[in-house]
């Protein structure tokens, strides 16, 4: 898996997790939120329900290691304070918050025992910005450093952000 960083227009890092023809962005925008955009090299199917997934394997240990501590940091939250975040089955799902609960896309982060699938789903029913979507070639989740409807949780993905921001650059890929 590929690591490249890059310097946005507002001075923080941008950071890339590459495999294959699937982009993972992380960003810190100027606002103070943070943005993850779930990229494919082909356009997004336009049918109901469009999603992506990305695969988080073992072999890259330090990747691995920081979204062990992000869902475990989850996992213990929820079990002091019962967020709206995990399901039944142990996953975490984000829904963007960019605008209203029902409209907007989601992340779910399901964890097995080699690798964690992180899968970005468009919700195109009632989504308000639908046309938009429809020729994008990426999904969009934002987490909201203010107002968020998880702000019991918004700080582990900030410290996701920091631990993946100080892995070491890699832009060749593993063996």
């Amino acid at each position: 898996m590929k690591i490249i960083k890059t310097v946005n227009e507002f001075n923080y890092c941008d950071i890339k997790l590459k495999e294959d023809e699937k982009e993972l962005l992380i960003l810190l925008s100027n606002n103070g939120d943070l943005y993850m955009s779930m990229t494919e090299g082909r356009r997004l199917s336009k049918v109901f329900n469009d999603y992506v997934m990305f695969d988080i394997s073992k072999k890259d240990e330090d990747i691995y290691s920081v979204f062990d501590n992000l869902y475990y940091g989850i996992m213990e939250r929820n079990e002091n304070y019962r967020t709206d975040l995990v399901d039944k089955d142990n996953n975490i799902i984000w829904v963007s918050d960019e605008g209203r609960l029902e409209d907007e896309d989601s992340l779910t982060i399901i964890k097995s025992n080699d690798h964690y699938r992180l899968l970005f789903l468009r919700n195109n029913e009632n989504n308000r910005y639908d046309t938009r979507y429809k020729s994008s070639r990426k999904i969009d989740i934002r987490f909201s450093t203010s107002g968020s409807r998880y702000k019991e949780c918004v700080s582990f993905f900030m410290i996701l952000y920091t631990q993946l921001h100080n892995i070491e650059e890699r832009k060749v890929l593993r063996k």
